[in-house]
């Protein structure tokens, strides 16, 4: 069995069928089901490779939902992506999202 590392972790999510992690740099890496965009790189195909988060920087925590992801970054930005049909992205109950957006008025 072939175990892929991503170097320098400081912080773990994981959410019902994905996870999360920010790497020592600040950038987000994301693995898993993707049907809602919860792995926030634009896409819907599942990745079972950690790939980058695009569009965050200088992230310090990160939580993952059933099919949603949220992080915060070290200017006290909240974003949120994936799943939206209860309008746990923020903003009223917005289509889902595949990358990051700012939590309005956060």
């Amino acid at each position: 069995m072939r175990v892929l590392r991503l170097e320098g972790a400081v912080r773990v999510a994981a959410g019902a069928n994905h996870s999360l992690a920010v790497n020592w740099d600040g950038t987000v890496w994301s693995w898993g089901w993707n049907a809602s965009g919860q792995l926030g790189d634009g896409t819907v195909p599942d990745s079972s490779t950690p790939a980058q988060v695009s569009g965050l920087e200088d992230v310090v925590s990160i939580t993952a939902g059933p099919n949603h992801s949220v992080a915060a970054d070290a200017d006290g930005v909240a974003w949120t992506w994936g799943r939206n049909d209860f309008g746990q992205l923020g903003g009223g109950r917005s289509p889902n999202r595949r990358v990051p957006m700012p939590v309005p008025g956060f």
